[in-house]
């Protein structure tokens, strides 16, 4: 604007000085407009900035959860491996003393039918001692009664 006057005051010679002014002041006028978007560009770059920084402390927390749960998970499995383990160790014992059981029952099975085969031979061996017992009983009696008889014929 300063220029402006000036030029009007010089006349004919100012009239270029007045172009030239003119052109200044325009470009100093896009010069403002320039810096103050460039400045709301930094601005928005900043907040923009700002957001990513935050997504990215957002996105570390939820990754940093995720490891935590990860490694839990990792720990529960190892625990429950262990349980397995320890259950199939459990089981296996269990098969093995049912088979031992097994074999003893068979092994008490078979017993139990040999002393039924000898409870029979053995009541067998009574029933052939009752008779031998009765047939000596009957002897006894034939004896004492011939005795008895040969007694009295001698008295």
């Amino acid at each position: 604007m300063n220029a402006s006057i000036e030029a009007a005051r010089a006349g004919e010679f100012g009239h270029g000085f007045s172009n030239v002014a003119d052109e200044v002041r325009k470009q100093a006028e896009r010069s403002a407009m320039a810096t103050k978007e460039i400045s709301a560009i930094i601005s928005d770059t900043q907040h923009e900035t700002r957001d990513a920084i935050e997504a990215i402390e957002q996105g570390l927390g939820y990754v940093n959860d995720g490891m935590q749960r990860a490694t839990f998970t990792e720990q529960e499995s190892h625990s429950m491996m262990q349980k397995v383990n320890h259950f199939n160790t459990a089981i296996n014992t269990i098969v093995s003393i049912a088979q031992e059981n097994s074999s003893n029952a068979g092994q008490v099975s078979a017993a139990i039918e040999e002393l039924a085969a000898q409870k029979t031979s053995f009541l067998e061996t009574i029933v052939s001692l009752q008779h031998l017992a009765n047939d000596l009983d009957a002897l006894s009696n034939v004896f004492h009664s011939d005795q008895s008889d040969s007694q009295s014929k001698v008295a």
